[in-house]
């Protein structure tokens, strides 16, 4: 099916609502025979879905993991550019908050999925985010739409760095969500 597809037109790399392509798909499954197709169609072996893992994050199946790499050391992938791609989901949305703090934006509004930027920041591990947003003074303690604050988020992704971030901006550690869970949960 897959091979019909792709000689009928299908992009190789579609994504998903979560930026999955058919080869993060095939990678999780461990299916070395479709890999090795997408492969051989030039499926991006660098694709981040909105989580940050490329295909090979997500291959626990050793013959499938070995095929993608290899084909990463045939296509003289570096270590320099997986972490360039992995870093410009964070200077993009730094960018984009500069723009919009400059034309006066609220970044502390949520948005329609009840978080702000803050929230944003804390769930995927942004630190210079975090880091530019409390520096412009943004509240350490701004609730998203279900209670959780900053802190709650960052300490259940395990993002330490944020969570003494946010910390050292007076982020409140005895805080509870609405459900009535706690940092130490």
């Amino acid at each position: 099916m897959c091979a019909l597809l792709l000689e009928n037109g299908a992009n190789v790399n579609a994504m998903d609502n979560e930026d999955w392509t058919p080869l993060h798909a095939a990678a999780t499954c461990g299916n070395k025979e479709l890999c090795g197709m997408l492969i051989n169609w030039n499926a991006d072996l660098l694709a981040l879905n909105v989580d940050g893992n490329m295909p090979y994050d997500l291959c626990d199946d050793n013959d499938t993991l070995i095929l993608l790499e290899t084909e990463m050391a045939k296509r003289h992938v570096t270590q320099e550019q997986i972490d360039e791609i992995r870093l410009q989901p964070e200077r993009d949305m730094l960018a984009d908050l500069n723009r919009r703090l400059a034309a006066g934006d609220d970044l502390q509004a949520l948005d329609s999925q009840g978080a702000a930027p803050i929230h944003i920041a804390c769930s995927c591990g942004f630190v210079d985010v975090a880091r530019f947003l409390l520096q412009h003074r943004f509240d350490p303690n701004l609730p998203d739409q279900d209670g959780w604050l900053p802190i709650h988020i960052a300490v259940s992704w395990g993002y330490l760095e944020i969570v003494q971030l946010l910390v050292s901006y007076g982020a409140d550690m005895e805080a509870t969500t609405r459900s009535g869970q706690t940092v130490y949960s």
